[in-house]
């Protein structure tokens, strides 16, 4: 519940428009920061308030009407690079494309502090103790200083503006910046994005509260119907698919393996109901399980949750985890679009924490007994479970000519 109220109080600092400037409504630029409240969360806050200066490198001529930006590279997820990647080579010489990066700097404390004056008149609209304020400020004031001498010249001569995710702090001040100069912007899916509640929020809600672009280039209807429920419009949602370089998968024999793939850490509870339930299904069914860990989980944590009839654990590669299984055991994971893309049988444990996005009829299921009838049942109707595994895939993510409406949205092109 405490999670729900801090989330309740960013919101409302966004609301309150205490930390407007230059059409740039500060909230949003330093929303994701603020779901950390813990005494270490705030001397991280304030360390990298204070020595730490964004860079940025520049590629391209500089005289194209269309920029594409970049700032997770620091995230080491070869998923997130390759959009941009692909963005790059869709659009070619036709689009000037910039990265950016956390650099320690000495130099920071003296620009940071300067404008924390400003800022600290800022936060008066966030309603929490003094000393998660103060972070709150040192951050904007951070921020203040990047867009005034980082972004401006950026957008000069720009039409468009192309970011991989509104959400995250600098991308989202860049837009905000671009939107108040008029120009154009797009964003891209990199997640499964849904709508969350007090059972189940995290900072992932900022993918839709965050949201800030004048358009999304989404996967599927999935997604625009998920954001139309909050008050965007359908119009800002521009369906080309998952923008992800997929490989070719080939059905196997039976091997008597299934797989469990479990959530990002913001999902622990619901991995720990996940693992409980595979455990169940393996000695009851004379099965045998894998683990998939999100790429940011540690092994070490899960361990202790298994039992003899898993069969391994690890980061695996789709291709890798598909060859070794019949079936997987998902949560609230993209990884469940991935599979649906594969042709390969999921199914979702609706634990009371799962979005709606993910309650479809023939994926979620709320009971361990619910999922053992529906695997038993598939079995025996292989083409019937082809048949709803292409269409749910379709729903989440409707990828086809892909290339060819990117390029339409983006550079106006006609097929």
């Amino acid at each position: 519940m405490n999670a729900f109220l801090n989330y309740k109080r960013i919101q409302a600092f966004k609301v309150s428009r205490t930390a407007m400037a230059n059409g740039v409504n500060y909230a949003y630029v330093v929303a994701p920061f603020l779901y950390e409240q813990s005494v270490l969360g705030f001397f991280r806050k304030v360390v990298f308030s204070l020595f730490f200066r964004l860079h940025i490198s520049k590629f391209g001529s500089g005289d194209s009407e269309l920029l594409l930006y970049y700032s997770c590279r620091h995230k080491q997820r070869a998923d997130y690079d390759y959009i941009p990647r692909r963005l790059r080579e869709l659009l070619g010489v036709r689009c000037d494309y910039i990265e950016s990066s956390e650099h320690f700097s000495f130099s920071q404390i003296l620009h940071t502090l300067k404008r924390l004056p400003r800022a600290w008149r800022d936060v008066r609209g966030y309603q929490t103790k003094t000393w998660q304020r103060l972070s709150c400020a040192l951050l904007i004031a951070k921020y203040r200083f990047s867009a005034e001498r980082t972004f401006t010249p950026l957008l000069q001569g720009k039409q468009k503006l192309v970011t991989f995710c509104d959400a995250q702090s600098p991308e989202n001040l860049l837009t905000q910046m671009a939107n108040f100069s008029g120009i154009e912007t797009f964003t891209t899916q990199h997640g499964q994005y849904r709508i969350l509640n007090s059972v189940n929020i995290s900072s992932d809600a900022e993918a839709y509260d965050n949201f800030v672009s004048n358009y999304m280039l989404c996967w599927g209807e999935a997604t625009r119907k998920e954001f139309v429920k909050v008050g965007f419009s359908s119009e800002q949602f521009i369906v080309t698919g998952w923008i992800k370089q997929w490989f070719e998968t080939s059905p196997h024999a039976p091997c008597g393996v299934f797989g469990v793939m479990l959530n990002g850490e913001n999902g622990k509870d619901s991995n720990i109901s996940l693992l409980d339930v595979a455990k169940s299904i393996a000695s009851k069914q004379n099965y045998r399980y894998i683990v998939r860990l999100h790429p940011w989980s540690k092994k070490e944590y899960y361990t202790r949750y298994l039992d003899d009839c898993c069969a391994g654990i690890g980061h695996y590669g789709l291709l890798s985890y598909l060859e070794q299984v019949d079936f997987s055991l998902a949560h609230m994971t993209a990884a469940s679009i991935e599979l649906l893309h594969a042709n390969a049988p999921v199914y979702l444990l609706n634990d009371g924490r799962l979005a709606d996005i993910f309650c479809v009829e023939g994926l979620s299921f709320g009971s361990k007994s619910l999922i053992v009838e529906a695997i038993v049942k598939d079995m025996d109707s292989p083409e019937l479970v082809k048949e709803r595994v292409q269409a749910l895939s379709e729903w989440f993510n409707d990828d086809d000519a892909q290339n060819v409406r990117i390029r339409e949205v983006l550079l106006g092109e006609r097929s």
